[in-house]
């Protein structure tokens, strides 16, 4: 699901106000899950990511982590997949 302009407003004064008087090691544990709830809702996080990433260091630690986990994921899928084809071939 993309994100307008308002909504990326709104989830981001969501975090802040989560996150206004919480030390740095929780923020960053917090950033990592909002960013996975965010994907697990639905949201076309790459679309915005860097509007989301801009915002603050640990939603851009999240992201980058995120992105990397999806990459491999990603890569492990083509792997298999080619893995597949081979063994149906023979």
């Amino acid at each position: 699901m993309n994100l307008s302009d308002g909504d990326i407003e709104f989830i981001l004064t969501i975090y802040d106000t989560s996150t206004s008087m919480m030390e740095d090691k929780v923020r960053e544990k917090f950033a990592t899950e909002f960013v996975r709830h965010l994907v697990d809702f639905g949201f076309d996080v790459k679309a915005c990511y860097a509007d989301i990433a801009d915002h603050d260091s640990f939603l851009s630690d999240a992201l980058d982590e995120w992105l990397e986990m999806e990459e491999e994921e990603e890569y492990e899928e083509e792997g298999e997949y080619i893995d597949e084809d081979e063994d149906d071939r023979w």
